[in-house]
């Protein structure tokens, strides 16, 4: 049990220090025999005992030797300081630095990620990026629930980011793919999904009651709208 909790933290840190891996593999030697086992943010899977003098361990190696950065795992464009993406609507971004507070420590969820951003089409404002991976199913996606929310409520502009463009990346994994048996026994598959927009104070910046209670019922009529299903 020790070793399978020092590889899943190894996995932890790999998948949390920034967003540059989809998912981790990692082989555990025990004795003669060895097992590969697989972590993403949807879950852990892991293969049968194979032994080390059999053929099977033969075919993972010469597997193992024919693998690709993306094989591994890693995203061709990574987020990470540095990083240039061109999102959906034709605008460059290029990323600054994390902001440390919002940056995600775990193997399964969304690990979402803040960061400082500019842009040459935004050359005087203040951007952020968040980055995150959601699951593919989650429809309408996040940009597009703030702009309907605007649209719904034309008054609440305030505790609402402004989004200047959004782009989803797909997540291809060959291991979960390949293993359509298990799919019952998995979660569904998460694309990163990158917004950019400008950043937002702190509800505890707000310097008086009646501000703070402002800010709370726009939240709540926003939720409100949300969890009636009136966004389509």
């Amino acid at each position: 049990m020790e070793t399978k909790l020092q590889m899943a933290s190894y996995a932890v840190e790999a998948l949390s220090d920034t967003v540059i891996r989809n998912y981790i593999i990692q082989v555990e030697v025990a004795d003669r025999v060895i097992r590969v086992w697989y972590y993403d943010r949807c879950g852990i899977m892991n293969s049968t005992a194979i032994d080390i003098f059999s053929v099977d361990f033969a075919i993972v190696i010469f597997c193992f030797m024919r693998f690709r950065d993306e094989d591994w795992g890693f995203f061709p464009n990574p987020i990470r300081p540095g990083a240039i993406f061109d999102l959906d609507n034709g605008i460059t971004v290029k990323l600054v630095d994390f902001i440390e507070p919002h940056r995600y420590y775990g193997l399964v969820g969304r690990c979402t990620n803040v960061l400082t951003a500019t842009s040459d089409e935004f050359p005087d404002t203040a951007l952020i990026v968040k980055a995150s991976f959601q699951p593919r199913t989650r429809l309408p996606r996040e940009a597009e629930v703030i702009d309907q929310l605007k649209a719904r409520l034309p008054d609440k502009h305030d505790n609402l980011p402004t989004v200047y463009g959004s782009k989803v990346i797909p997540v291809t994994s060959s291991f979960r793919t390949g293993l359509p048996a298990l799919a019952r026994y998995l979660q569904e598959l998460r694309d990163l999904v990158i917004m950019l927009c400008q950043p937002l104070n702190a509800i505890t910046s707000l310097e008086t009651v009646e501000m703070f209670k402002k800010a709370f019922c726009d939240i709540v009529r926003c939720v409100y709208i949300i969890e009636c299903s009136c966004l389509n």
